[in-house]
């Protein structure tokens, strides 16, 4: 448990969930969700605005448990990790082929950069103590596919 993080997360829709466990973390991911909302329907996911608006509930829900002041130093503290990929269903409606999916993929993501971009010093500035940061994690993992042996690997353009 580093930094005080669980080992795994509690689903944020879990019906078991506890409230105290919103005050160490939970999940909001859906496997196949997608940064368009189709991609999410054809995968049967919870869509990423629909997660958005689920984060957005659990602030509102962490304030009535510990007040606002708690809520903002634990918000203040959190890492939050927003991660896509090209799923079979993602392949289809992009196209067919996997080059299709992360070309699509890296258009939509960088139209979600540029408004994340946008949004950074705004959510800076309201939420107070956060320092919310941008992290290009494409760059290096695209890297370590192109150079694998650079990094110990054999084979890098298969899955598991």
């Amino acid at each position: 448990m580093e930094f005080g993080i669980k080992e795994l997360l509690p689903a944020y829709r879990d019906p078991t969930l506890q409230p105290k466990d919103l005050l160490s973390g939970v999940n909001f991911a859906s496997g196949g969700a997608g940064y368009d909302p189709l991609s999410s329907q054809l995968a049967s996911a919870i869509s990423l605005s629909e997660q958005l608006q689920d984060f957005k509930q659990y602030i509102g829900k962490l304030k009535g448990i510990v007040g606002e002041e708690r809520t903002n130093f634990i918000l203040a503290k959190s890492v939050v990790v927003v991660v896509a990929g090209c799923l079979p269903s993602q392949r289809t409606l992009f196209g067919g082929s996997e080059e299709e999916c992360v070309k699509e993929l890296n258009q939509a993501s960088q139209v979600l950069n540029d408004k994340l971009s946008r949004e950074l010093g705004y959510l800076n500035n309201n939420l107070p103590n956060a320092n919310v940061v941008y992290i290009d994690i494409y760059n290096p993992l695209l890297d370590i596919i192109t150079n694998p042996k650079k990094y110990g690997f054999e084979v890098a353009n298969k899955s598991c």
